[in-house]
C-alpha cells in the first residue's frame, strides 16, 4: 500500500472518529429516559466514557499520521543529502578536468542549474516539514490528505528533477559513450 493511501486512510479515520463522537453523544442523549433519576446519570456517564475513548483514539490516529509524515520527511532529507554529495563529487571532477585543460563550461552551466533545483527542492522539504503537523491537526481529513499529497508529489518531482540534472552533467563530463558490445560467435555443428 502506498504511503499516501495509508495516510489518507488514517486521516479519514480521524474524521470518522470525530463524527462518531457527535453521533454517539446525540443518539445516547436522545434515547435517555429522564423520568428515572438514576438512569439519566448513568447514560450521561456512558456518553462521557464514549467521548473520552473516541478522543483517545482520535489522538492516537493523529500521532500515527504524524509519525508517517516524519518517516516520509526523513526519506526526503536523506535523498537530498545524497544528491548534495553527488553535486560535490561532480564539482571535484570538474576541477580535476579543468586542471587537465579540458573545457567544462557546458557541464558547469548544467551543474549550476542542478544546484538551483536542489535549493528549490530543499526549501520545499523545509516547508513540507513545517506545514504537515499543522495540516493534520487543523484540517478535515479530505482537505489535509489532498494538501499533503500535493506537497509530497512536489517534493518527489523536485528530487527526480535534481537527479536528472546531475545525470546530464555526468554524461557531459564523460563524453559520448561508444558501445563496445561484443557478440558471441555462433556455434555451428
Amino acid at each position: 500500500m502506498s504511503i499516501t493511501r495509508y495516510i489518507g486512510i488514517a486521516l479519514c479515520g480521524i474524521l470518522l472518529a470525530g463524527n462518531s463522537v457527535a453521533y454517539a453523544a446525540e443518539a445516547v442523549t436522545t434515547s435517555a429516559d429522564t423520568s428515572v433519576p438514576g438512569k439519566a446519570d448513568t447514560v450521561k456517564e456512558k456518553v462521557e466514557k464514549v467521548k473520552t475513548a473516541l478522543e483517545i483514539k482520535k489522538d492516537k490516529l493523529k500521532e500515527t499520521v504524524s509519525k508517517q509524515y516524519r518517516r516520509i520527511l526523513d526519506v526526503f532529507e536523506k535523498q537530498l543529502l545524497t544528491q548534495q554529495d553527488l553535486g560535490m563529487r561532480i564539482e571535484s571532477r570538474i576541477t580535476r578536468l579543468k586542471a587537465q585543460s579540458i573545457d567544462t563550461s557546458v557541464a558547469e552551466t548544467k551543474l549550476m542549474d542542478a544546484k538551483k533545483a536542489w535549493d528549490e527542492t530543499s526549501s520545499k522539504v523545509a516547508s513540507f516539514a513545517s506545514t504537515t503537523d499543522s495540516t493534520v491537526t487543523t484540517k478535515d481529513a479530505k482537505t489535509a490528505k489532498k494538501e499533503i499529497a500535493k506537497s509530497v508529489e512536489e517534493v518527489r518531482t523536485g528530487i527526480k528533477k535534481v537527479h536528472a540534472l546531475f545525470v546530464e552533467v555526468i554524461t557531459l563530463l564523460k563524453g559520448p559513450q561508444t558501445s563496445t558490445a561484443t557478440t558471441t560467435p555462433a556455434v555451428t555443428q
